[in-house]
């Protein structure tokens, strides 16, 4: 069952859900970096919706990694888990995003492919409300 918060942040509130095997072993400093990367990228660009969800159960472990732009451009990527802190990536990218952009959106990626590989996340929502 995931957890659901709602978060303000400067400016906005975020509906946030979280699933994961180890939920309980994130602790709240995990869940502070999470929101702290998700505002420096929506400081980049801002974002409507973040999602992340398990498509395949595996093995290997599959995850949907999508970012929605207020503007309306999409950011799809799948990241495959044959080795645990090293998926496989593809890509479905069909417009321009700023090298800023990207910066900021691949460190919160790379968050998500830590939170996976050590507590089972399966599910990130974060909506902008």
């Amino acid at each position: 069952m995931p957890s659901v918060f709602k978060v303000d942040f400067p400016g906005f509130a975020a509906k946030v859900e979280l699933a994961s095997g180890g939920w309980a072993e994130m602790g709240q400093g995990l869940l502070v970096r999470l929101y702290g990367l998700f505002w420096e990228l929506h400081t980049a660009v801002p974002v409507a919706l973040l999602e992340v969800k398990q498509t395949a159960a595996g093995p290997p472990v599959v995850l949907s990694y999508e970012i929605t732009a207020q503007d309306g451009r999409e950011w799809k990527q799948s990241l495959t888990f044959d080795v645990t802190e090293d998926p496989g990536q593809t890509f479905d990218v069909s417009v321009p995003w700023r090298l800023s952009e990207f910066v900021a959106g691949r460190a919160l990626r790379d968050e998500v492919v830590a939170l996976h590989a050590k507590y089972g996340i399966t599910k990130i929502t974060i909506e902008v409300t």
